[in-house]
């Protein structure tokens, strides 16, 4: 589908956090946000899938624990991956599962390294947790590409420049704002933009993280970026928060 730039409305942020990626009934629901609102261009930020970040963390422990029993848990978090893009029933879905078998060797790799060394640096946890978030847009871009919508796919690393200050990175905000309006005139032929919240990287290439909470705070700079209408924070809690930001 080719977007006619005159037929849409707005720009839109949406942030969706591990409550909505839960499942691939959660992202059945988010399949249907996105479809039922395509006249409004968006960018979507994903967090990982639910308890992936803290299974993750759990890896990073026992292994730094020399506990092998991590190896277990990978396996296990790896069939949950699996398991979410199958329960889909996304067809030709053999790229994206390289993708993820790719992710999770580099993921069981660190393990090793950080087993054998039997010491977790802040540095080697966010390489560590940085892959809940990079383990989870691929299945949300195919799911959505599925669905017949317009999708452009961009690592938020490319975007969001930090500090070295591993595990709660501080942003150069005056570089971020610049490399996000570039990366988004870049190619703004898309319906719906797809990144990682969370996750930075420093001037050296490094992988940071932002902190708890740090999604939403990835959505906050690229609305604030690109001046859009709204920033939406979607949820399956109960309730409704309107505020002035």
């Amino acid at each position: 589908m080719i977007i006619d730039r005159d037929e849409i409305d707005s720009m839109e942020v949406l942030k969706f956090g591990v409550s909505s990626l839960a499942s691939a009934e959660a992202m059945q629901r988010v399949r249907d946000v996105l479809v039922a609102r395509r006249t409004k261009q968006r960018i979507v930020v994903c967090s990982a899938m639910g308890g992936v970040t803290n299974s993750i963390i759990s890896l990073g422990l026992k292994a730094a624990n020399g506990d092998a029993g991590y190896a277990e848990d990978l396996e296990a978090l790896r069939r949950r991956h699996i398991q979410t893009l199958d329960d889909l029933q996304i067809e030709e879905a053999a790229e994206v599962r390289q993708e993820l078998q790719d992710r999770f060797d580099r993921l069981e790799s660190l393990c090793k390294g950080v087993c054998l060394l039997e010491e977790l640096s802040a540095k080697s946890m966010d390489q560590l947790v940085s892959f809940g978030e990079r383990l989870a847009v691929p299945i949300v871009c195919a799911w959505l590409e599925k669905a017949g919508l317009q999708v452009r796919r961009v690592d938020a690393r490319d975007w969001i420049v930090t500090c070295d200050q591993y595990g709660a990175a501080e942003v150069h905000q005056s570089e971020t704002f610049e490399r996000i309006r570039k990366g988004v005139d870049a190619d703004n032929s898309f319906e719906t933009l797809i990144t990682e919240g969370f996750i930075g990287r420093t001037p050296t290439g490094e992988t940071t993280t932002l902190g708890r909470g740090g999604s939403d705070y990835t959505a906050s700079l690229i609305a604030s970026a690109v001046q859009a209408d709204f920033l939406e924070k979607s949820t399956d809690v109960p309730g409704l928060l309107t505020a002035d930001p």
